[in-house]
């Protein structure tokens, strides 16, 4: 099989390659729906809260010819101690295809479901974005999404202020209209496209705030939206509603009791994987709210790993294992 580096990935895998990448994954998610492991994903915790631990997701994709695994790691010395790892095995024999190191290249995915989702789901004139996080994912975000949409504005917001000031000064120095604002408030008011990709401790979007028209991608892991916030929106849009119930905001209204399982599956007005495979509409008007949660899909990471793994062999880049 081949092994492959981050440098490796970088070399193989760009921005647009990524867009395609997860586009069709989403579609194949929306066309055959058991493309996911059952659970969704497995934890493996240590004994006590400050112990390392580790979650397992899978996915097989039979228009790739491909099925794989993907493990995050967390080390027992707190959160920015992680590490990414991917297995990509063939869909029919289950030989293993490749291993790779896929800190960069989660990344770069997490980042494309969001530019993604908003092709479907934002309007076409968005020109202000509101970011809510300033960090490895978030740098991913442009100038992609600024090649998509007339993007004149965006205001950043990350705690601390210094890493929403660094992020804004060097995206602003590629010529990008990028600036830092004090407060969430200020990120998201009268935004076209708000996306929060946060680690925050406590939710900080709150109803009142979304414009007409607006779309929300809440990405973070954590509690970052009010649930009042939902019962504004128009539309609710999820990747994978039962990995979503696990963790992010979901989950935290759920533990809250501001809604129940039940009450979200029936407020759910599609995945994303039917909006992409056309199965269900994406935006219908201009002037409705949209709320996406997206978590991340297995089978996106998969597309984008089988991909780096096809493009190495051609070019017989990285290292190559028998096993």
């Amino acid at each position: 099989m081949r092994v492959l580096a981050t440098a490796d990935l970088q070399a193989l895998v760009g921005p647009d390659d990524a867009f395609g990448a997860v586009e069709a994954a989403y579609r194949q998610f929306g066309r055959y729906r058991a493309l996911g492991s059952t659970p969704p994903s497995m934890n493996l915790d240590g004994p006590t809260p400050a112990s390392a631990h580790h979650r397992i997701k899978g996915a097989s994709a039979p228009d790739l010819g491909a099925a794989g695994i993907r493990i995050a790691s967390y080390a027992a010395r707190g959160e920015a101690d992680r590490s990414h790892y991917a297995l990509v095995l063939d869909y029919e024999t289950g030989r293993p295809l490749g291993f790779l190191d896929e800190e960069w290249l989660h990344a770069l995915r997490a980042a494309t479901q969001a530019i993604v989702a908003a092709k479907y789901l934002a309007r076409a004139d968005s020109r202000v974005v509101g970011l809510i996080g300033a960090g490895r994912i978030a740098s991913h975000l442009f100038p992609a999404l600024a090649r998509r949409f007339p993007i004149a504005d965006v205001r950043v917001m990350a705690k601390p202020s210094e890493g929403a000031a660094a992020f804004a000064r060097r995206h602003a120095a590629a010529g990008l209209p990028v600036r830092a604002v004090e407060t969430a408030e200020a990120a998201v008011r009268g935004a076209d496209i708000v996306i929060t990709i946060t680690t925050a401790r406590q939710p900080f979007l709150e109803p009142g705030w979304l414009a007409p028209g607006a779309f929300l991608c809440s990405m973070g892991g954590v509690h970052e939206v009010f649930a009042g916030v939902l019962a504004e929106a128009d539309r609710f849009v999820v990747d994978d509603f039962d990995y979503a119930l696990s963790r992010g905001d979901m989950g935290a209204w759920v533990k809250a009791g501001d809604y129940t399982a039940a009450d979200l599956r029936a407020r759910l007005d599609a995945d994303i994987g039917e909006i992409v495979a056309g199965l269900k509409p994406g935006r219908r008007t201009d002037s409705e709210r949209v709320l996406a949660i997206i978590q991340g899909l297995a089978v996106c990471d998969l597309a984008m790993a089988k991909l780096a793994v096809d493009r190495a062999n051609e070019a017989g880049r990285g290292l190559w294992v028998e096993v």
